[in-house]
């Protein structure tokens, strides 16, 4: 049931890897009170380091790896040979959604959001319709903005996500665009200012 008095801002940051999502994200983070990063990946995560049995700090030491050396574009035994994007996407396409159903992360992800005190809830890693819908049930589309960050040379080759360009129930209005093409500051600064515009913070 939809929670109409809910007074919950989400912001869906939607890109394709490297554009930026972890940075905005972040820096939204750092500058608005009452706010949380959160993941539709999380119940992602909790699957893969169970049935992998990969210690989470290594797990995330190797996912979280820019420099060079193993990161989560590697092929690693332990996963089976598969890279941990590999094995993340396996999971979540081919076993998660068909038994449990297209929206189950992102009911986990509303379950999160409903249980939490904050006001402000940053999503790093927007990609799929099916998983926005609980969201919008939770606090209305009125509540949801989506930001599409484009880079040069940044796409979805390799990538089961996607840009979201409609979601049911969130106005067409509430899906906004913004490039990362100057430098980092500017960026950052443009992805707070339209949130911020967005919550009326």
């Amino acid at each position: 049931m939809r929670d109409r008095s809910s007074n919950k801002k989400i912001i869906l940051f939607n890109g394709p890897p490297g554009s930026g999502k972890d940075t905005a994200a972040y820096y939204c983070f750092m500058n608005i009170p009452y706010s949380t990063c959160i993941s539709f990946k999380e119940r992602l995560f909790e699957i893969a380091l169970t049935v992998s049995g990969m210690a989470e700090e290594t797990w995330f030491e190797v996912y979280n790896n820019r420099s060079d050396g193993v990161n989560k574009e590697t092929p690693l035994e332990s996963l089976g040979g598969l890279s941990q994007r590999e094995f993340l996407i396996k999971i979540s396409e081919e076993w998660a959604k068909p038994v449990f159903g297209s929206e189950y992360f992102g009911e986990a992800a509303a379950s999160r959001v409903r249980a939490s005190d904050s006001e402000v809830f940053l999503f790093s890693d927007s990609g799929f319709v099916e998983e926005v819908n609980p969201l919008v049930d939770l606090v209305s589309g009125n509540n949801i903005l989506i930001v599409q960050l484009r880079r040069p040379d940044c796409d979805y080759s390799g990538d089961s996500r996607d840009y979201l360009y409609a979601v049911p129930g969130v106005p067409q209005e509430n899906i906004i665009s913004v490039s990362n093409h100057h430098s980092q500051i500017y960026f950052e600064t443009e992805c707070l200012e339209r949130v911020l515009d967005f919550t009326g913070g």
